[in-house]
């Protein structure tokens, strides 16, 4: 019998509150055939108020579990309610997704509820007191794999999505999953797996005198495949060298208004590539421009952006405007931070912190972020210093380093230079390493399923057997698998594969 299984999927976002005043949030995932019955435990949804007569009718309203057996049309429901917390009710929202519409192709049950935790603790022990187990790493997308929801390769690009360094390393496995390559390795496998079944289906009436496939179009078949595997080869050799030239890493400035990131963009590009004033808000969307550091070749994207304080002048008579500008403005620097591979926090030195506007947004954006590499970069060290400046001093910022320039006078300009050539050059090797090894394997898997082929085809023109034509159609399928190292018996994945494939998963996964 399936178990219905329960984690937490997506941790709460912080600890405490946000600038909107908002507390972050978590989310409990159930799966399995009893995860709305489970969750029926904690939650409770909510019921209009309205005369007395109408809140007796609703206390018998039904539950989670009776709402997920009705969704028949729509793949999913978002519920309102609350969870209980010992003697407390807590705002929360229940996800109903049920079978086989969902990701695991059992009944899934999400709640979001509050990232507390205590509350979310205690959550997990009732749900297991209801009947629910914890989850193993990666066990639900284990599930989805186990019950066909995707592929083995999916749940491994799940993985490693899950454990990516950067953006740009997530955007490269997310890339290699839907490349043509791989779509064209996919159907090639599909159409070899129903040659097989053709082939071995005319052996089992083989003392009938029934005629499942002809000999003549089992060998165009297999001429037709040995050709397509050819070619996949060679397209994912082209597709290689496409994706790891197409995309250099993206650096993005960012900082208060008025930190003088425009001056250190055009400083750092070594030309007039943005407009510097000393009027505030004078960067309104982000401009980039390509950033070569040797050889000529392109070695990264340079972004600069919008600062992250904005008021309008209540003075003036179009107050409403600038800050529709504003807003704007932020907006497109949120968008650009979320595609930040390296984040430099530009902060004016001459400024106490406490004073440089806009920061505790911008700290909030940025602390939901996973760049692969950030620093700070204290700006204007040609004016006087703020009182009490310190280059260490302590920021809600995760900085791998920190650097003092100024970029009238150049001042630290070749020390951050080095800094990021060094760190684009790891970001570029990495993902052309990802690149490559996904490329890898399937020419390799290409290549022995073309050999294969070739083999049956030969075999078939010696007057051997169909037995020998789908031993050697069988190796072709599994050449696939082989080349991504995954160990088969008996025309299957074995489970001590699943599990080392899985185990490096995080719970809730």
């Amino acid at each position: 019998m399936v178990e219905t299984i329960v984690a937490v999927s997506s941790p709460p976002t912080g600890n405490s509150l946000h600038t909107a005043g908002t507390l972050p949030f978590a989310m409990v995932r159930l799966s399995g055939p009893n995860a709305a019955m489970c969750a029926d435990a904690v939650f409770v949804i909510n019921r209009p108020e309205t005369s007395t007569r109408s809140r007796e009718k609703n206390d018998s309203a039904p539950g989670l579990a009776t709402l997920v057996a009705a969704l028949v049309e729509k793949k999913w429901r978002r519920i309102a309610g609350r969870v209980r917390w010992r003697a407390t009710e807590l705002m929360a929202h229940a996800y109903l997704m049920p079978s086989p519409r969902s990701y695991t192709r059992d009944d899934v049950v999400e709640l979001h509820v509050p990232g507390l935790p205590w509350l979310i603790d205690d959550l997990l022990d009732a749900l297991i007191a209801a009947g629910a187990r914890a989850a193993q790493p990666g066990e639900f997308t284990r599930r989805a794999f186990e019950n066909g929801r995707i592929t083995l390769e999916q749940a491994e690009t799940v993985g490693k999505l899950i454990a990516s360094s950067s953006a740009q390393e997530a955007r490269a496995h997310a890339a290699n999953l839907t490349a043509h390559a791989g779509v064209q390795r996919r159907k090639l496998k599909k159409d070899l797996e129903d040659l097989l079944a053709q082939v071995e289906l005319g052996l089992d009436f083989a003392h009938e005198d029934v005629v499942v496939i002809s000999l003549d179009d089992m060998a165009a078949r297999m001429e037709e495949l040995r050709a397509r595997a050819v070619k996949l080869a060679e397209d994912s050799t082209r597709e290689t060298e496409r994706a790891v030239t197409s995309r250099a890493p993206r650096i993005v400035i960012a900082g208060p208004t008025n930190a003088g990131k425009s001056l250190l963009f055009n400083t750092l590009l070594k030309r007039e590539a943005a407009i510097v004033s000393a009027e505030r808000h004078t960067t309104r969307d982000a401009v980039e421009a390509p950033l070569f550091f040797q050889d000529g070749a392109l070695s990264a994207v340079l972004v600069d952006s919008a600062g992250s304080g904005g008021t309008a002048d209540r003075e003036t008579g179009n107050s409403g405007a600038r800050e529709e500008i504003f807003s704007a403005a932020w907006s497109a620097t949120r968008g650009e931070l979320a595609t930040a591979d390296v984040l430099l926090l530009a902060l004016d030195r001459s400024v106490p912190l406490d004073d440089q506007e806009g920061l505790p947004a911008l700290f909030d954006a940025i602390r939901k972020l996973k760049p692969a590499v950030a620093a700070v970069v204290w700006t204007k060290s040609d004016l006087p210093a703020a009182t009490n400046w310190s280059a260490d001093a302590p920021i809600e910022f995760a900085a791998t380093a920190r650097f003092d320039v100024s970029a009238f006078t150049g001042k630290g300009i070749d020390a951050l230079s080095a800094f990021l050539a060094q760190r684009t050059g790891e970001l570029t090797l990495r993902i052309a390493e990802a690149h490559a090894a996904a490329g890898a394997s399937i020419r390799a898997a290409a290549h022995a399923a073309a050999e294969a082929l070739t083999r049956a085809s030969e075999a078939l023109r010696d007057g051997c057997g169909e037995d020998v034509v789908a031993v050697e159609l069988r190796e072709a399928i599994h050449a696939f698998w082989r080349a991504e190292g995954i160990l088969m018996r008996h025309d299957a994945v074995t489970e001590a594969a699943l599990d080392t494939i899985f185990s490096q998963f995080c719970i809730g996964k």
